[in-house]
This record gives structure tokens, sequence and C-alpha cells, in this order.
């Protein structure tokens, strides 16, 4: 099953339980979702190039007790 959605539908179709995203996936909607088009989201990014800084998890424990702690 294959469809284009926009970030706002793939959000809400997951909340309803259409299909499962992954974490990563599910926080860049979230932030795509404020821009009406992917030209003004390009355009506020080129707009912020130098303030943009990944996100990465750390992990924290070993073995068994390792998990994922996002900043």
């Amino acid at each position: 099953d294959f469809r284009w959605l926009t970030p706002a539908q793939a959000l809400a179709a997951s909340s309803h339980g259409d299909f499962v995203l992954a974490f990563p996936t599910e926080r860049q909607l979230e932030q795509l979702s404020m821009f009406a088009s992917a030209d003004q989201a390009l355009a506020h990014a080129r707009e912020r190039v130098d303030q943009i800084r990944p996100i990465e998890p750390r992990i924290v424990g070993v073995g068994d007790e390792a998990r994922i702690v996002l900043p």
C-alpha cells in the first residue's frame, strides 16, 4: 500500500493506528508539519543553515541494562 501524505496526514494516520512510525520519523514529520509546502520548509532551513544541529541519542548503560537516551 503506497500513498503520498503530507506530514500532518502521516502523523494523523499513525495516531489512528493505520501504521507505525519510527520515533525519528515522527519527530521529523512533527517539525515539517509546521510548513504548508516543501518550498517553505526548504526556505526556512536555508535561512538557518548555521543553526541546524544534529540530534544524536546516547547509549547509557551496558549489556541488557543499556538504553537509548535522547537529548
